[in-house]
C-alpha cells in the first residue's frame, strides 16, 4: 500500500491499507514493532489518509490521520507519535488547512528535535515554511521550505522530494526566481522518470506549466497542463485535478 501510494495508485493504496486497518489489533500486534521497527496500524492510517485526501475525500483523510494519532497514544512508542503527527499535518497541508498544518507541524518539530528524528524534523520544517508562505510571507516561507527540503535530502530519502519541489516552485515564480524554479522542477521530473514516484508527476507538471505561463510559453504551458490532467485522471487524484483547475481554470 505504501509503495502503491508513491507510485500514484491511490485506489490500491486505500484498498490495501484499509485491509490492514481492518485486521489491526493493538494488543495482538503491538509486539511486531520490535521486529519490524514499523507499527503497521499507524503507518497504514497515515498512507490511507494521504490516498483518501488525494482522492478528494477530505473528511475521510482527516479521520484516518486522527486515527493514527489515537493509535500512537495507545502504543506509546515515540517514533509512532512523531509519525502520527506527520499524518495530521500532511493531510492538513494537502486539503489547505493552514491552521491544523501549522499547529501539528510545530508540535512535531518540537517533539522530533527532542526525540532525535531527523526526517520528521525536516518534514515539519518544510510544512512550517508552507504555512508562512500561505499566510503571505513568501520570502520567509520559501526559505524555510528550502531548509526543510535540504534537511530531508540529508536523510537519504529520495521519496517526497518531488512533491516538496512542486509546492516550492510556484512560490519561487512569485519571487521572480524563474531559473531556480525551472531547475528545481525539471530535476524532479527527471527523478520521477527514473524512480517511478508517479504520485508527484501531476503536481510537478502543474508547476512546470506555471513557470511556462510566466515566461510567455503559452503553448508549452497548455501541453504541460494537459499532461498533468491526464496523470491526475489516471490516478483518480481529484485533489491534483483541483490544484490544476485553480491555476488553469479555462484549459479543460
Amino acid at each position: 500500500g505504501m509503495v502503491a501510494w508513491h507510485r500514484g495508485d491511490n485506489a490500491l493504496t486505500a484498498e490495501s491499507l484499509g485491509r490492514v486497518i481492518a485486521r489491526h489489533d493493538v494488543d495482538k500486534h503491538k509486539a511486531l514493532y520490535a521486529q519490524f521497527i514499523k507499527e503497521f496500524g499507524v503507518f497504514s492510517h497515515f498512507y490511507a489518509g494521504l490516498a483518501r485526501t488525494i482522492q478528494g475525500e477530505f473528511d475521510e483523510g482527516r479521520a484516518l490521520a486522527e486515527g493514527a494519532i489515537a493509535l500512537s497514544e495507545q502504543l506509546n512508542f515515540p517514533h509512532e507519535r512523531g509519525f502520527a503527527l506527520l499524518a495530521r499535518f500532511n493531510t492538513a497541508l494537502l486539503r489547505d488547512d493552514v491552521e491544523t498544518a501549522d499547529e501539528a507541524s510545530h508540535e512535531a518539530l518540537t517533539y522530533s528535535i527532542q526525540q532525535g528524528f531527523p526526517e520528521f524534523v525536516a518534514m515539519a520544517q518544510f510544512v512550517q515554511g508552507w504555512c508562512l508562505a500561505r499566510r503571505g510571507d513568501i520570502v520567509g516561507g520559501v526559505e524555510q521550505m528550502e531548509d526543510g527540503l535540504n534537511a530531508w535530502r540529508q536523510t537519504g530519502f529520495t521519496c517526497w522530494q518531488g512533491l516538496f519541489a512542486a509546492i516550492i516552485a510556484p512560490y519561487k515564480v512569485q519571487l521572480g526566481s524563474i531559473a531556480e524554479a525551472t531547475d528545481l522542477v525539471e530535476g524532479y521530473v527527471a527523478q520521477v522518470d527514473a524512480t517511478g514516484e508517479e504520485q508527484t508527476r501531476a503536481p510537478l507538471l502543474l508547476a512546470r506549466a506555471v513557470i511556462q505561463r510566466e515566461t510567455g510559453q503559452n503553448a508549452a504551458a497548455q501541453h504541460s497542463v494537459a499532461a498533468a490532467r491526464t496523470a491526475a485522471r489516471q490516478q483518480g487524484a481529484v485533489l491534483w485535478q483541483r490544484w490544476i483547475d485553480t491555476q488553469f481554470p479555462d484549459d479543460e
